[in-house]
């Protein structure tokens, strides 16, 4: 989603502020990192514990504690020091973008969430679940950024990522909760 709003930002706003939202889509992509570490390592876990519910079930509880805990931190430390971290890894001319990296680091707090189900669905052989609720996001995505972005700019791209991770959390969750009653 963030390259859609990066793609949409460019067609319809100022230049600089397609560059104050890709640098702070940067800091939330290393946000991103533990989870796509631990994804590497427990993908080929859950996938071979698909048949034994119970250890399957302790696994991605761990897997989940880990991934929320790493990227709640992330998520606080970024809101928090949002114009810091900019102007540290950017410049002082980018601390005016630090609003909308607080809208992203409190997306960063789902998508990690979003990350747990998407390993989950992904090791069960649920691929084409999978695609549908990306689908589903990225329409959405691409609906808000209209709606948003002409008036609120980097902000209402932000606003729209955060709802689009928003939706996809709540469709994966309905699609893992139900896969979980159907394998018991």
């Amino acid at each position: 989603y963030l390259y859609i709003d990066i793609v949409m930002l460019g067609f319809l706003r100022p230049g600089v502020e397609v560059g104050h939202y890709v640098a702070s889509t940067r800091i939330l992509t290393i946000g991103l990192v533990a989870a796509s570490i631990l994804r590497t390592a427990v993908s080929p876990v859950l996938t071979r514990l698909e048949s034994s519910p119970v250890e399957r079930s302790e696994v991605g509880s761990h897997h989940a504690r880990i991934v929320t805990a790493f990227g709640g931190l992330a998520a606080v430390g970024g809101f928090v020091l949002a114009p810091e971290i900019l102007e540290i890894v950017f410049g002082p001319q980018f601390r005016e973008a630090a609003g909308t990296l607080r809208i992203l680091m409190f997306s960063l707090m789902f998508m990690n969430i979003v990350e747990v189900y998407h390993t989950q669905l992904v090791a069960w052989r649920m691929q084409t679940q999978q695609m549908w609720i990306m689908i589903a996001g990225a329409l959405f995505n691409v609906a808000l950024n209209l709606a948003l972005i002409p008036r609120y700019g980097m902000e209402g791209a932000a606003l729209a990522t955060l709802a689009s991770t928003f939706l996809i959390l709540i469709l994966r969750s309905e699609e893992h909760t139900s896969e979980l009653q159907s394998r018991e």
